[in-house]
């Protein structure tokens, strides 16, 4: 098994007390405590984030022999990692453990309970393991050799056929799951020693306590969400939070990527905390950035892919994403989709799909569909005017149109990259992880003027006349009542010099759905007076309506 973080560093007398920080704010607390303690203590404690609670299973958390240890909850954590914890420190034949606060006041004294824990444990782990399962005895350096490969390998039945499940190089992300079939998982021990007369790969699977997960594979950000016997495709951040300056960064977002809207950076601000605080909640909301090349955008997200490691990715274009192969996006917290063109229906209908739906279905070539938690979260930059497809009611989308005043500054991104490279990420996982978010709601993002403009970009034909008529200021050339048949006729010579071809059933049919919409009923009889006609309300009346379609306010659509 692998050591816990800082194991290494304890005194070698086991008399001397281990402190153990654990908790979703264990690297916070254990630096502070290694730097401020009051009692000249110059060990650093060992280390529990959420990533080492969640392999606690197969983590060596104490020296063999240490007789005394404090715990530290340190933040979220909850009652069945405290527990296993607990077990593992009585496993190792502990004799005092107490539990204390982050501020210091004792919680429990596990002391007592530590003599049953260790019985419990033995009885249920060691008789087992010295014995394959057909009953062959192993001795102490086989059952080592097995040890070693739990914590590399795990046994999981997953895509509809058993594999084995380790983790490899990944030159982008630093690493990545991989999945071997039985036989391809045995072929890597041709050339290794045999264990009881079988290869060790062999003897591995037919070992007792090698490590398996049978009931699935899954994806749980919150270790404690993930069902007994699943394989949690959630490993942990790729960094420790360390407490830091961020403000080079909140400036970034607050100057140029939101363009000093306000509103819009609050929200953004939240939405990014809200990821690392909330991973398991889907706000179904994603972010659209459209922009001059230049500006940012990709440094926007860069300390967010580090923080994240594995479960963030950066694709060019939708294609990864929309597509039916869609592994891309499976056991991600995060995506950034560069050059994004979301206009064309069926590519936008698929991924406002991916955007909001709690599930996907992992498909990968040659296996069974594997139904995953959709939790992905996703950014969309763009440098062109038009991004989205967006509907009449959006509101699935933070558009922002970053300020481009600072494209050119080589000086202003020198600081901002400076910044990054020393340690950025983990300063801003920290600063998001301390993010208040008690008045937060990541399913209402502000209204911006570039998601408006997106929506009129986006709107049919017969609804863009209509607004070109309004935004004029003398719609209909101030006409009170304007003839059916004329509105038909301008709607089609306007068709003309948009490039677009319409019959004109088909206009009387769109145009008469329009002014229906705008609650403007159709006046009069054909061939008599003026014929069918509308009575047009005051300016101000008409872009009001014609506002709430979209569900705007006037102000905005017609500023």
């Amino acid at each position: 098994m692998k050591n816990a973080p800082n194991l290494k560093h304890l005194p070698d007398d086991k008399n001397e007390e281990a402190v153990i920080f654990a908790g979703a704010n264990a690297w916070i607390l254990s630096k502070d405590y290694a730097s401020n303690n009051k009692t000249g203590d110059t060990i650093p404690p060992i280390t529990l984030g959420v990533r080492q609670l969640a392999e606690l299973e197969t983590l060596n958390v104490i020296d063999n022999g240490r007789k005394f240890a404090r715990v530290y909850r340190s933040g979220k954590i909850s009652q069945d990692r405290l527990t296993m914890l607990a077990r593992k420190l009585a496993a190792e034949g502990v004799k005092s453990v107490q539990l204390y606060s982050e501020a210091g006041e004792m919680l429990e004294d596990w002391t007592g309970q530590l003599p049953a824990m260790k019985e419990q444990w033995e009885s249920e782990n060691l008789p087992a393991l010295h014995h394959l399962g057909d009953g062959t005895a192993i001795d102490g350096g086989e059952l080592e050799a097995l040890q070693e490969l739990n914590e590399i390998y795990t046994h999981v039945l997953a895509f509809g056929d058993h594999h084995v499940a380790s983790m490899r190089a990944n030159p982008v992300t630093g690493e990545t799951h991989t999945f071997q079939t039985l036989n391809s998982f045995r072929n890597n021990f041709l050339d290794t020693r045999r264990i009881a007369n079988r290869r060790l790969g062999e003897a591995w699977l037919q070992w007792p306590g090698h490590a398996k997960k049978l009931a699935g594979v899954g994806f749980y950000p919150n270790p404690d969400l993930c069902p007994e016997g699943v394989y949690n495709l959630f490993n942990g951040l790729a960094v420790e939070p360390e407490s830091g300056d961020c403000s080079p960064y909140l400036d970034h977002l607050r100057t140029v990527i939101c363009a000093g809207n306000e509103e819009a950076y609050q929200y953004l601000v939240g939405w990014l905390a809200h990821l690392f605080q909330k991973p398991q909640e889907k706000p179904s909301v994603a972010v659209v950035m459209k922009s001059i090349e230049g500006t940012g955008k990709g440094t926007m997200v860069k300390p967010i892919i580090e923080a994240l490691g594995m479960y963030g990715v950066q694709v060019n274009g939708p294609g990864q994403i929309a597509g039916r192969f869609n592994g891309t996006i499976a056991n991600k917290l995060f995506v950034f989709v560069d050059e994004a063109e979301l206009t064309d229906p069926r590519a936008s209908d698929r991924l406002k799909a991916i955007i909001s739906e709690p599930t996907i279905n992992l498909e990968r070539k040659g296996k069974d569909p594997e139904p995953m938690p959709n939790y992905a979260r996703f950014v969309f930059a763009s440098n062109h005017d038009r991004v989205i497809r967006a509907g009449m009611r959006e509101r699935r989308y933070l558009v922002l149109e970053p300020d481009g005043s600072k494209a050119q500054e080589k000086g202003y991104f020198d600081r901002l990259h400076q910044w990054i490279k020393e340690n950025g990420s983990a300063k801003l996982l920290a600063w998001l992880l301390d993010y208040d978010l008690g008045n937060f709601d990541p399913r209402r993002p502000p209204v911006t003027s570039a998601l408006v403009e997106e929506k009129l970009a986006s709107l049919p034909p017969a609804y863009q006349y209509i607004y070109s008529e309004i935004w004029s200021g003398n719609p209909f050339n101030g006409q009170a009542n304007v003839t059916a048949a004329e509105l038909v006729n301008r709607f089609m010579l306007w068709c003309e010099t948009q490039g677009e071809d319409i019959k004109e059933a088909a206009a009387r049919s769109a145009i008469g759905k329009v002014m229906s919409r705008l609650g403007l009923a159709v006046m009069g009889r054909s061939g008599r007076g003026i014929g069918k006609h509308y009575e047009m309300p005051l300016l101000v009346d008409l872009q009001e309506r014609f506002a709430g379609l979209i569900g705007e306010d006037a102000g905005i659509v017609f500023n």
